[in-house]
C-alpha cells in the first residue's frame, strides 16, 4: 500500500516474485499518472471558470434579433 495516495496494486500472473513486482510497480506508476493528469484537467477547468466569472458585461457574447 501506498501510504500517500492509499492505492494498493496486488499482481499473481507470474511465478517470479520480481516478475510479479515489475508489473505490479508499472500497474501503480500508471494510476499514479491518472491521478496528476486528473488534477491538472480540474486546475484547468477550475482557472477557465474563473476567467469566465470574472467577465464583465462589456465582455458577454451580444446577440442581437431583428424581426
Amino acid at each position: 500500500m501506498h501510504i500517500a495516495t492509499r492505492i494498493i496494486v496486488t499482481c499473481q500472473d507470474e511465478r517470479l516474485k520480481i516478475k510479479n513486482y515489475e508489473k505490479e510497480l508499472k500497474v501503480f506508476h500508471l494510476h499514479l499518472y491518472i491521478l496528476e493528469y486528473i488534477k491538472q484537467v480540474n486546475d484547468i477547468k477550475n482557472q477557465i471558470r474563473e476567467m469566465v466569472k470574472r467577465g464583465e458585461h462589456t465582455d458577454k457574447i451580444r446577440t442581437y434579433n431583428y424581426p
